[in-house]
Order: structure tokens, then C-alpha cells, then sequence
């Protein structure tokens, strides 16, 4: 195909997403779009062979326009994340005008009956998110970044960023360079503070832990094993307590065994037997504190807005 042959072909690519956009996939029709552009059907079947090889181009169009040429290199270089992560959403805003018609056309694809139709439109969200994913993995293993589902959050960044493209349209307050940086914020901060309890923490923001030397630590987001919750036999099966509903326990060794006897808030008690390996964790004003079930001797949950007590011993 000479570059004639090629500029043409493209024509017709950006003349139907105008129409499939402002349209619909149903409502598009091939005679609108050569009409629009003053050639004839059988023109237009010289490079597609019909409405859906038409339609299936306009999603492949997506992948080459979201981020320019001239500014993958740019981005591939740079390692600093923060400034790698703005650089790609800057692109990213700056292309938006150009290609969010194809994106609606992809969404509705992806309802398709049509099953080359559809998949076609999730390979095209495969291709927008992986170079997200990439980048998240590689700040994962530079240390910038937690570990976390990269795929998930690829996806998330990409609705942040239609969501924005969305706001820069009706909102001139804002700026694409002052969105960045509002992204960034909520990507590595989050928008929780220290005070903020986790849903299923309600009622019990600190924990007093004392172990068998009579040591007191209080701690923050209490975990079993990084779990919210402490496993133990009860008879011949297993039991799930969740942290939050545990007003206290106490730790007491029988016939060679650990067990827990465990109060909830609502008064009632059970005796569980416990793994003695497990791995209590939870934060402390003076950094992460770690233990043994075996070294502990009682738990107490401490309600919210109620200051830790002072006790006996280490008080951390």
C-alpha cells in the first residue's frame, strides 16, 4: 500500500469513529461515513471489507495515538517514578481529546454478541493497561511502591485518567500539570489519615498486648499472621474470630497445648486452641512490634478515643 493508499485509509479510520462515537456501533452506517467524506461505497470496500473490519481497525487505531511516538522514549528513560508516572499521565491528558470517542466505541464493543467483536475490544484495554502494569512492577522492585495487584490498579489509573480527561473538559479551574500531581497524591497517600480506623476496627483503635515478662506494648492495627482475624481449633474444627469483635484474651498452656480464652464485646466467651508460631504484628508510635502467641499472656482491645493506659513494665 503506497502513502497515499495509507493517508486515505486513515481518513476513513477517523470519519467512522466521528460517526461510531456521536452515533453508535447500530446506528453508523457505511453510506454516512462516505457520504461525509465525498466518495463512493465501493472506495471505501477497497481497504475494509465491511462495517465490523472497519470497526475492529478503529479499535486498533486506539493503541497508536494514547501515548505519541515522540514521548515513549521520554518515559521509558526516566527513573524516577514519580516523575516517569506524570510524564505518562500528562501524555495521557494531552492525547485524551483525540481518542476518548474510540473509547466509548470499545466500551460498547465489549457488550458485543460478537465475540471477535468483544474480544478485540478487551485486548485493546489489555494494551492501554500494560505499559501500567510494567511500570508498576518495575517501581515495586525499585522500592518506591508496596506490593500490590498491578493489574487491578493499572485498570484503577485508567479510569483516573478517563475521569480526568472527563474534568479537564468541563472544569477550567484545573489544570492537566495540577491533576498530576493530585493523582500522584492519591496514589501514594491515599486519602485515609492516621486517625482513620478501618471499617472493621469500629469500636477498638488500640491494643494492649502483655507478655510473659509482664511487658505492656500497645499497638495499631492488630493482625494474626497478617490477618484480621485468629484461627483456632474448636473440637474437631476450625474457627475464624475476627480481631474487631474481641474485647480481650488470655494465653494459657495445658497438656503441652496453647490455649486462648477469648471474651467478645458482646460478653460472651470461648476456648480455642491456638498455633503458638503464630505471628501477632501491629504498629506502634515507635515503629512495627512483632511476637510469638507463645510469648504473649493477654490481649486487651482498648476503645476508641480512650487513651492507652500506662502499665507495668515497658510501656511502648
Amino acid at each position: 500500500m503506497n502513502d497515499r493508499s495509507v493517508e486515505r485509509k486513515q481518513q476513513i479510520i477517523d470519519k467512522a469513529i466521528e460517526f461510531f462515537s456521536k452515533n453508535g456501533i447500530a446506528d453508523t452506517k457505511i453510506e454516512d461515513i462516505t457520504k461525509a467524506m465525498g466518495i463512493g461505497k465501493g472506495t471505501l470496500y477497497l481497504y475494509f471489507s465491511g462495517k465490523k473490519d472497519l470497526l475492529l481497525n478503529c479499535i486498533d487505531r486506539l493503541t497508536t495515538i494514547v501515548i505519541p511516538k515522540e514521548v515513549w522514549l521520554d518515559i521509558r528513560e526516566e527513573t524516577n517514578y514519580k516523575l516517569r508516572f506524570q510524564k505518562r499521565f500528562i501524555a495521557f491528558q494531552k492525547a485524551y481529546p483525540t481518542f476518548c470517542g474510540i473509547l466509548n466505541i470499545i466500551n460498547q464493543s465489549l457488550e458485543s454478541s460478537d465475540a471477535e467483536l468483544s474480544k478485540k475490544a478487551g485486548d485493546a484495554y489489555r494494551l492501554l493497561t500494560g505499559p501500567l502494569v510494567k511500570d508498576l512492577r518495575w517501581a515495586v522492585s525499585q522500592g518506591w511502591i508496596r506490593q500490590i495487584d498491578d493489574e487491578a490498579v493499572a485498570f484503577m489509573m485508567l479510569a483516573v485518567g478517563e475521569g480526568f480527561g472527563t474534568m479537564l473538559k468541563i472544569d477550567p479551574r484545573y489544570s492537566i500539570e495540577k491533576l498530576s500531581e493530585i493523582t500522584w497524591d492519591f496514589m501514594i497517600n491515599g486519602i485515609g489519615t492516621s486517625a482513620t480506623p478501618k471499617p472493621d476496627e469500629a469500636g477498638s483503635l488500640y491494643w494492649e498486648l502483655s507478655d510473659r515478662e509482664d511487658n505492656a506494648v500497645h499497638v495499631r492495627d492488630l493482625c494474626c499472621d497478617d490477618k484480621s482475624y485468629l484461627s483456632g481449633e474448636l473440637g474437631k474444627g476450625a474457627l475464624q474470630v475476627p480481631l474487631h469483635k474481641i474485647a480481650s484474651l488470655e494465653l494459657a498452656r495445658a497438656k503441652g497445648a496453647l490455649s486462648a480464652t477469648v471474651r467478645m464485646k458482646n460478653g460472651k466467651r470461648i476456648k480455642l486452641i491456638v498455633d503458638p508460631e503464630t505471628s501477632l504484628a501491629g504498629d506502634t508510635e515507635f515503629g512495627r512490634y512483632q511476637v510469638r502467641l507463645a510469648q504473649v499472656l493477654r490481649i486487651s482491645a482498648i476503645e476508641t478515643g480512650d487513651e492507652p493506659p500506662g502499665s507495668k513494665g515497658t510501656d511502648v
